[in-house]
């Protein structure tokens, strides 16, 4: 009688350990790794505009507006889109705004998953 007990808990957490097992493998990445993704973005995000902003500064544009929005794809990449908005802009030759977005993309975290394009505006 004992060993039948002994051998029943150790089916049920046989059980539960395969059945554990099987919802990672087809759930996929647990949310603790999605939420710590994300973190991981997000502080890289906020790292790149900060350098977006001190390249601004550089060329006179403290006050520059800047935007960085995502977009997420079907395949979890991510693509980046920076917005920069300032008035003197429209003084800048096309030379200068490719210098500017060339610095821009060089300084970008680079990962396979994203890609980035950049938009200039002014008032």
């Amino acid at each position: 009688m004992k060993k039948q007990i002994i051998a029943g808990m150790a089916t049920v957490i046989l059980i539960l350990v395969l059945t554990g097992s099987i919802c990672g493998v087809v759930f996929g990445k647990p949310q603790h790794s999605v939420e710590r993704n994300r973190e991981d973005y997000q502080q890289m995000e906020e790292v790149y505009v900060d350098q977006v902003r001190g390249i601004l500064a550089r060329e006179g544009l403290t006050s520059a507006g800047v935007m960085l929005t995502y977009e997420t794809g079907r395949d979890g990449g991510r693509h980046y889109t920076l917005a920069v908005n300032h008035h003197r802009l429209e003084n800048f030759g096309q030379d200068r705004i490719d210098r500017l977005e060339n610095s821009m993309e060089n300084c970008f975290f680079s990962s396979e998953e994203c890609s980035m394009s950049a938009e200039f505006n002014w008032m």
